[in-house]
């Protein structure tokens, strides 16, 4: 659950530290079902990051464990089942496996159809349809097009929200539809500004990017670029996330020769920072014998 909680937040390290250590321990007490689950999120941090290959190979040690599960019934491998197929899915089509992609939405649909329909049906339609608008069957996509964008505009609090409104905007994208693109992007701009995250900000910039860069508008794209700030020659502007700070300390030739016993802190008031002198390679970070936290 942190793992997924920090992936939600942008901090894809600390994410990425929670599922490896599932892993471990996983494989230690040799727990099929939630080695499945770390496989499958591990893949799914590859994935996010357009690095579908490697996120194929997690995934498909996720449905291997998977099979060795005899419970099948359950409720909770229903959904790990699901949710690693439809990644399957979605990673083979980003590379253009398509009939690898087929087979995986074949397996998934084995599923149970009340688990599709309640928990993940817009997930499943999405995906879906950006396979089969690839696959040439384009009156599918058309006669669910309107429950597509209705649903992409009105379920803002889905919890996979910004996969699913990054492959509704890679399916219009395909069809070409930049009217409904543009109003999808929109409504996600008005979700990410009540979020006040810099994570939702760098997503939505991403899908105007993409919007402007396919419409041809050279114009928009480079505004969205490049972003302007009045300052002094003789000043350097630092830019300090809202609620935060960081340290300053005095020059030094190396690491080793940094004055942690008087740093200044900058930023804003009652803010914090965690630093950690762990030896960056073993996870004794969380020790508190590694870390220190500063209050400004």
């Amino acid at each position: 659950m942190m793992g997924v909680i920090y992936g939600s937040l942008g901090n894809e390290s600390a994410s990425m530290d929670c599922y490896l250590e599932v892993l471990e321990c996983s494989k230690r007490h040799g727990i099929s079902s939630v080695l499945a689950l770390a496989y499958n999120n591990i893949g799914s941090r590859y994935q996010e990051i357009q690095q579908h290959q490697k996120a194929i190979g997690y995934f498909e040690k996720s449905a291997d464990e998977l099979e060795k599960v005899t419970d099948t019934e359950n409720e909770n491998f229903q959904i790990r089942y699901l949710i690693t197929h439809m990644n399957l899915m979605k990673s083979y089509g980003e590379l253009d496996r398509l009939d690898d992609a087929c087979e995986a939405l074949h397996k998934l649909e084995k599923c149970s159809k009340s688990m599709i329909n309640e928990m993940y049906r817009y997930s499943y339609l999405t995906l879906k349809s950006r396979l089969y608008w690839c696959i040439g069957k384009k009156e599918y996509v058309y006669e669910h097009l309107d429950e597509l964008i209705k649903g992409g505009i009105d379920d803002s609090n889905a919890a996979d929200y910004i996969e699913d409104m990054s492959d509704l905007c890679g399916l219009l994208k395909d069809m070409r539809e930049f009217g409904k693109w543009k109003k999808v992007i929109l409504a996600f701009e008005q979700h990410a500004k009540k979020q006040h995250s810099i994570y939702y900000e760098m997503i939505l910039t991403e899908m105007w990017l993409e919007y402007y860069k396919e419409l041809g508008d050279n114009e928009q794209y480079v505004k969205l670029c490049i972003h302007y700030v009045d300052v002094a020659l003789n000043e350097v502007p630092l830019f300090i996330r809202s609620g935060k700070c960081i340290p300053i300390a005095e020059a030094a030739e190396c690491v080793k020769d940094i004055d942690t016993e008087h740093l200044q802190l900058i930023g804003y008031e009652n803010s914090s920072y965690t630093m950690y002198e762990d030896d960056g390679i073993h996870k004794d970070y969380d020790k508190k014998e590694n870390y220190r936290v500063f209050t400004n």
